[in-house]
C-alpha cells in the first residue's frame, strides 16, 4: 500500500473535496449505498481527471491571460493566485506590482424596517460605480448599455490620470496594509489600500505621506473632480471612509498627539472637515439610490404579479414533488432542490423576507412556531431572530396552512436526506433550518432565487424590489394606505 503523502489528491465530484484516499470516502460517505463497480467507476474518472489537469491545467501561458484581460493590474492579481496555488506561468513578462483598479461594489442601503419584518442589502446585488443597476438586476436589453458606460468611465478615469498611484511598498502605506491584514484581518485591504494610494498619489505624486491633512481644499478638489467624471456618490463615500481611516491610523499609531502636536491638531481638524464632507456625500448617495431604483420601477412598469412570477411558473412542478414526498417516493436531488429553492422564493418574494432571515432561520425556531387561528383559516408564525439588518425586532414569519404544510415536508423529508451527506462534526448544520443537498447550510439565498428564476426564464427580482413595487402598488390603488402597509 502506498504511504499516504504520495497518494494522489483527487476530487469528490459529489461533495466538491479533495481526497488521498477517495474509494474510503465514497464507500463510507457520498456513495454508501452504490455498489462497488459504481465506485471504481467514479474513482477511475476523478484520477483521470487529476492527471489531466496536472498535465493542461497546471501550465499556464501568460500571452494567454494577456488575450483575456485588457489591464496590467488585473492579469498581477491574476497571475499572483495562480503561482500562490503552485500553477506555473510561461513567457511571464516583467510586471509592475500595482494594487488592483478601484472597482466599488458596496451597495448604500437605508432600510425601513418595520415590526416583525426587516430589509437588508442584497449580498448578491451590490451597487456598482458606473451609476447603473447591476447586471444580475437589469433585463437583457439593459446590460449592453451598462457596459459601455462601464468602459466610458474607466477610459475618463484613466484620461484624468485617477488610476495614477503610489506603490503598495512605500510607507506609510505598507505600515498601513500590513494593520489591515493582520490586525483588522480585512480581506478585501487591496480595495482600500488601492483609494488611499490614488488620492495620496492625487494629493503629492513624488511619495505618499500625510501631509495631504495640510490641504483641505486640494483634498475638496479631489473629491469634486471624481464626481465631475461620473462616479457614483457612494463610491466617492467609500474612497472618503478609506481615507478618513487612514488619518485615524496614522495619528494613533504614530502617538501624533506626544510626538508632534502641531501635526495632530491639524489631523484632527482635517478629519471633522472630511466629516461634514462625509455628511453631504452619504444624504447624496442616499438620494442617487432611491432616485435611480425609483425610474427603474417605472420603467419597468413592474406589477406585484411580476414579482412572483418565478412562483407561478414553478408551482406544478413543485406540486408534483410535494406529492412525490408525502407519498414517500424518492426524489432525485434535482427534484429535492427544486423545492427547496421554491420554499427561498416564496418566503423572499411572497413573504418579503430578506434573504438573512431565510439562511439564518434554525430548527429550533421552526419546531416553536405558533399556531393562530383567523377568520380565512389557520395561519403558522415563525421568529426568527438573527438577521442582518437595522431592526431591532424579531423577524416574524405568517405562513398559511397550505405553506406550513409545504415546510413540514421539507423538514421531515427532504432536509433529512440532504443532512446524511454533512460533516458529523458540523453542528451548525444541524441548527439551520435551510441546508443544501450537500447537507451544509445554504450560504447565499439571494443567489439561490437567482438562479431558480433563470432556470424556468423569469425576469431576475430580488425580494427589496418585490417590496418597493408592492409599495408603490398601493400607493397607486389605495389613497388610505399607510407607508408600512407591506412590512
Amino acid at each position: 500500500m502506498a504511504p499516504e503523502n504520495s497518494r494522489l489528491p483527487v476530487h469528490c465530484k459529489f461533495c466538491n473535496k479533495v481526497f488521498r484516499r477517495l474509494t474510503q470516502h465514497l464507500n463510507k460517505k457520498c456513495m454508501k449505498d452504490a455498489s462497488k463497480d459504481d465506485i471504481m467507476s467514479v474513482r477511475d474518472a476523478a484520477r483521470k481527471a487529476a492527471y489531466e489537469h496536472l498535465e493542461k491545467g497546471m501550465v499556464v501561458d501568460y500571452r494567454h491571460l494577456e488575450g483575456l484581460l485588457s489591464l496590467p493590474e488585473d492579469r498581477v492579481k491574476i497571475v499572483s493566485w495562480l503561482e500562490e496555488t503552485k500553477h506555473i506561468i510561461t513567457n511571464k513578462k516583467s510586471l509592475q506590482v500595482v494594487s488592483p483598479r478601484v472597482e466599488e461594489v458596496q451597495q448604500s442601503e437605508i432600510p425601513e424596517p418595520s415590526e416583525g419584518q426587516a430589509m437588508e442589502t442584497d449580498a448578491s446585488e451590490p451597487e456598482m460605480e458606473t451609476d447603473m443597476i447591476t447586471e444580475q438586476d437589469s433585463p437583457p436589453y439593459q446590460r449592453e448599455e451598462q457596459t459601455k458606460c462601464s468602459t466610458k468611465l474607466r477610459k475618463a478615469m484613466k484620461e484624468r490620470g485617477f488610476y495614477n498611484q503610489h506603490g503598495l511598498d512605500q510607507e506609510p502605506l505598507a505600515e498601513y496594509i500590513n494593520y489591515m491584514k493582520r490586525v483588522k484581518e480585512k480581506n478585501n485591504w487591496s480595495q482600500e489600500a488601492g483609494n488611499i494610494s490614488k488620492f495620496l498619489y492625487y494629493m503629492d505624486p513624488t511619495k505618499p505621506s500625510l501631509d495631504c491633512v495640510r490641504d483641505i481644499e486640494k483634498t475638496q478638489r479631489f473629491f469634486h473632480e471624481l464626481s465631475d467624471v461620473g462616479l457614483s456618490k457612494q463610491t466617492l463615500s467609500n474612497y472618503l471612509k478609506s481615507v478618513k481611516s487612514f488619518v485615524r491610523y496614522i495619528i494613533v499609531a504614530r502617538s501624533l498627539s506626544n510626538t508632534d502636536p502641531e501635526l495632530y491638531t491639524i489631523s484632527r481638524q482635517y478629519l471633522e472637515k472630511l466629516e461634514d464632507i462625509s455628511s453631504t456625500l452619504s444624504k447624496q448617495a442616499s438620494e442617487e439610490v432611491f432616485g435611480k431604483r425609483h425610474q427603474t420601477l417605472i420603467s419597468e412598469n413592474m406589477t406585484p404579479a411580476d414579482c412572483v412570477l418565478a412562483l407561478t411558473v414553478a408551482g406544478p412542478k413543485f406540486l408534483d414533488v410535494f406529492d412525490n414526498a408525502l407519498s414517500d417516493c424518492p426524489l432525485s436531488t434535482e427534484d429535492s432542490l427544486h423545492f427547496l429553492y421554491y420554499l427561498e422564493a416564496l418566503l423572499m418574494l411572497k413573504h418579503l423576507q430578506c434573504p438573512s432571515v431565510v439562511k439564518n432561520m434554525t430548527v429550533e425556531e421552526w419546531c416553536t412556531r405558533k399556531e393562530e387561528k383567523t377568520n380565512t383559516g389557520k395561519r403558522f408564525v415563525i421568529g426568527v431572530k438573527e438577521h442582518k439588518t437595522g431592526a431591532q425586532a424579531v423577524a416574524t414569519i405568517s405562513l398559511e396552512q397550505e405553506e406550513e404544510a409545504w415546510m413540514d415536508v421539507y423538514y421531515k423529508k427532504i432536509r433529512p436526506e440532504f443532512l446524511k451527506n454533512c460533516d458529523p462534526d458540523k453542528e451548525e448544520t444541524k441548527d439551520r433550518f435551510f441546508i443544501c443537498s450537500t447537507g451544509s447550510p445554504i450560504y447565499n439565498p439571494s443567489n439561490d432565487l437567482s438562479k431558480f428564476q433563470r432556470k424556468h426564464n423569469v425576469p431576475p427580482i430580488n425580494s427589496q424590489r418585490t417590496r418597493q413595487v408592492i409599495e408603490m402598488s398601493l400607493k397607486k390603488y389605495s389613497t388610505d394606505a399607510p407607508k408600512g402597509t407591506c412590512a
